[in-house]
């Protein structure tokens, strides 16, 4: 309840994966073998067993592809009491209602990407950037889906009228696409540096992931579809893949290196920079103030804990964790107390009122809580160097960059 969003597991490389969606959204004819494993996997919905079944009544069996388990959409939306409809035109899958008309979707012009798709806009360590690169990334389905959702796009709406912050949507994922690219050429750079380009079987990773990009790809008319829909080129493209696979080989070498940390180096980050708390969580500051003068009174934090706690998310052993993971209120009065007191006052939050009881750091709550510290260890150094290797050129634009973003609609 308290944790603030945050992303479990890690994003290898910078773009390899986002050029390999992409393609794969696009070219929706393409077919792919894939090798299914079937290992008799149970389905239970809301504690019941449930046997998956198609349109017909045929049983259908999950199965998993390259460690990701599948399971018959209908067979789970049924079971939790939604109809499934397929619409064939538009190859949409609807589970529930469908919409009453369509809604109203944000798109680029563009004419407005293509008028600067030769166009220099950027150099990083002496490698050009033009508008096919940069398009690419700009015209991408998750800044639709950001655009549609989350700053609800209006009809008429433009990239230079939809405001995010003080800057326009123009500038704003033209200047990502920006240090997108920045920290994928840097970051190819290091990989070559670090002599991470081979494959054990002696082919380059250029090769073997050039190989499998352009695969996806049964005709050049397929191909020439794909780089009209994405305002590129052919160049750019090439170039994008190129650096793609290098980034990608480093990112995934760092985590490497850091997965194989030590229990050494992982106990000394969770003495520097880790708390371990108890919380009782209250809706008013009455009862929070009346728990408190219990407490001062001798009274049991544990058993109090069980009366009053309204925090769903709190197991018995309470929260461990470091900077950034709860919210600001929460997290500054864990921080600043001393081991094995509680707060003198209420602590407020968007939740309640919050009475923290703070525990020594031991050897046993480490070990008990190892593995999420690690994965915590791993996330921290992992996207701090991302941001490491973004600056490590400077971005140089040039003066057509300015009227990229005021030519984009």
């Amino acid at each position: 309840m308290l944790n603030k969003d945050k992303l479990k597991g890690f994003v290898i490389g910078v773009v390899a994966a986002s050029v390999a969606i992409s393609a794969t959204a696009f070219a929706q004819n393409i077919q792919k073998t894939l090798n299914a494993v079937y290992r008799d996997i149970k389905l239970v919905v809301d504690g019941n067993a449930t046997t998956p079944k198609d349109a017909n009544g045929n049983v259908v069996e999950p199965f998993i592809v390259d460690g990701t388990t599948y399971l018959p959409v209908r067979a789970v939306a049924e079971a939790l009491g939604q109809e499934v409809s397929w619409d064939g035109e538009t190859s949409t899958v609807y589970i529930g209602k469908q919409p009453a008309e369509e809604a109203p979707s944000f798109t680029i012009d563009a004419n407005s990407l293509n008028s600067y798709k030769e166009t220099v806009l950027a150099t990083v360590n002496s490698n050009e950037v033009n508008g096919a690169m940069v398009n690419f990334f700009l015209n991408q389905p998750s800044v639709y889906s950001a655009i549609n959702s989350v700053w609800q796009y209006k009809p008429g709406d433009t990239l230079q009228t939809i405001k995010i912050g003080e800057e326009t949507a123009a500038k704003y994922f033209s200047d990502s696409a920006m240090n997108n690219i920045a920290a994928t050429y840097n970051a190819a750079d290091l990989a070559v540096k670090k002599e991470l380009d081979q494959t054990d079987d002696g082919k380059t990773i250029i090769e073997e992931t050039t190989n499998s990009f352009f695969a996806q790809f049964p005709t050049d008319e397929t191909y020439n579809e794909f780089l009209t829909h994405y305002s590129t080129t052919d160049e750019a493209m090439k170039e994008i893949v190129r650096i793609s696979a290098l980034a990608n080989t480093y990112f995934q070498n760092y985590q490497n290196e850091l997965l194989s940390v030590s229990d050494d180096v992982l106990y000394k980050n969770f003495t520097e920079n880790f708390v371990h708390v108890k919380h009782i969580l209250v809706e008013d500051k009455e009862l929070a103030d009346k728990i408190i003068v219990e407490l001062k009174g001798g009274a049991d934090f544990s058993k109090l804990t069980k009366e009053h706690n309204i925090d769903p998310g709190q197991g018995d052993d309470g929260y461990v964790f470091t900077k950034g993971e709860m919210v600001k209120e929460f997290e500054d009065a864990a921080f600043s107390m001393k081991d094995g007191t509680y707060s003198a006052e209420a602590v407020k939050s968007q939740f309640g009122y919050h009475i923290l009881y703070k525990y020594p750091l031991t050897q046993d709550t480490f070990t008990k809580n190892k593995e999420s510290l690690k994965q915590s260890y791993v996330y921290t150094n992992y996207y701090n160097h991302v941001a490491e290797v973004e600056k490590l050129h400077t971005i140089n634009y040039t003066s057509d960059y300015t009227n990229y973003i005021s030519n984009i609609k």
